[in-house]
């Protein structure tokens, strides 16, 4: 008969024999959410067995796997042993869109992506501008 440190023991060891071979997995994935503008938005991402770089996509787009993410000042990328979470501050309505937590592959494991996720910002109503327009363009509306 095994003694209770024995089976302990051999539990443990089967947990860590299957973490070790299992290859990456998501601990956590991000959710659907919808924020104000101008608040601090983290889309949380935790994955197991990390061994490859962790990525973001928006729309389909990744934005690389520097986590300072070069090319996009309002975003961040924290990376830990387990993390991949992404920060964006302040939140705009033109962050809008299909975001997707990704980590690569590397030898011996395969490359993992989350389900996709919506976010959603809302804003205050305000006074409306124009895009691409400065201040000393002039714009002519025509009736029709």
């Amino acid at each position: 008969m095994y003694s209770i440190l024995e089976i302990l023991l051999g539990l443990q060891l089967a947990v860590f024999t299957k973490a070790a071979t299992s290859g990456q997995y998501f601990i956590t994935e991000p959710k659907d959410v919808t924020f104000k503008s101008g608040e601090h938005l983290k889309l949380p991402c935790a994955v197991g067995n990390k061994q490859g770089a962790c990525q973001w996509t928006k729309d389909g787009f990744g934005m690389g796997i520097n986590p300072t993410l070069p090319g996009f000042p309002r975003f961040s990328m924290g990376e830990g042993e387990s993390e991949c979470f992404l920060n964006i501050f302040p939140v705009l309505p033109a962050d809008e869109g299909v975001y997707q937590c990704q980590v690569g592959a590397v030898s011996g494991a395969s490359a993992i992506a989350s389900a996709p996720v919506v976010i959603s910002v809302s804003a205050e109503p305000g006074l409306p501008y124009i895009l691409q327009a400065a201040d000393y363009d002039v714009l002519e509306v025509l009736e029709g």
